[in-house]
């Protein structure tokens, strides 16, 4: 890293946290870290060292296991552990955020995702099913309100009575 100037960004295809200390140090050095690795055994830890992180089946060009698992044996249901979705969550958390920062009720929601993958790099619309953030963000209508009048989308959180 310290012979080659010229190398910009680095992509860490692993999903343990022993990989922390090198996506670190890569940022330290001023490169741009890319992570990959598999959704849901990966450290989030590894994910919060990388400028961004992106899972492995969310690549283009790698088929969707539910689609080739179709002819395949049932597997048991997984119980969920969440009570609350982490994307929402995430979602709720920069618009606090943002607000305060940009001091204002209508923010820009592509500040808000910006921030949302400064926050947490793993974060994808795509991988949660919707085709852009915009789609997102309007399927949260009981958190947020989108403003789609102009050429630049704007968001906010609703009020709660």
């Amino acid at each position: 890293m310290f012979r080659l100037p010229d190398l910009s960004h680095v992509v860490i295809v692993a999903g343990d946290s022993d990989y922390v200390p090198l996506a670190q140090r890569c940022r330290r050095l001023g490169r741009y870290v890319v992570g990959v690795g598999v959704a849901g055994s990966t450290a989030k830890s590894l994910a919060a060292a990388c400028d961004r992180f992106d899972a492995y089946d969310s690549l283009p060009g790698i088929p969707d296991l539910a689609e080739t698992k179709k002819d395949a044996a049932p597997s048991r249901p997984r119980a969920r552990k969440r009570s609350k979705d982490p994307a929402v969550d995430l979602l709720e958390r920069a618009i606090q955020l943002e607000g305060e920062r940009a001091d204002g009720e209508w923010l820009h929601a592509s500040a808000v995702k910006d921030l949302m993958k400064r926050i947490d790099p793993s974060f994808s619309e795509k991988a949660l099913g919707f085709r852009s953030f915009s789609d997102f963000l309007k399927a949260q209508t009981d958190r947020v309100e989108v403003d789609e009048e102009s050429n630049v989308v704007l968001v906010r959180a609703t009020t709660r009575g």
